[in-house]
């Protein structure tokens, strides 16, 4: 079963787009801040319709101020809109 799988999808990916470097981009942040944080990525978000209409997602609100800010900074760019995420190279 695959539905584990969306807790690291990007909103465009969530929304039917194809899979791309952008996605796995978005993912990776995501691995990260699951790495930090040793939560589980969906915990704090209530419904994939919220993560594919939202502007922030909701992850970015439980990052404590007192984390690394190159962590923090990181993670906070790889969770923006598929506009605005940097790519790997400039991870």
């Amino acid at each position: 079963h695959l539905d584990y799988l969306y807790e690291w999808m990007a909103p465009e990916q969530l929304s039917g787009k194809p899979a791309d470097q952008a996605g796995d981009v978005f993912s990776f942040g995501v691995l990260v801040w699951e790495c930090v944080t040793r939560k589980q990525p969906l915990k704090y978000v209530k419904s994939y319709k919220k993560l594919t209409t939202s502007t922030m997602d909701p992850r970015l609100k439980k990052i404590p101020g007192n984390w690394s800010q190159t962590f923090k900074i990181l993670i906070e760019d790889c969770l923006k809109s598929v506009e605005n995420r940097p790519n790997f190279q400039q991870v």
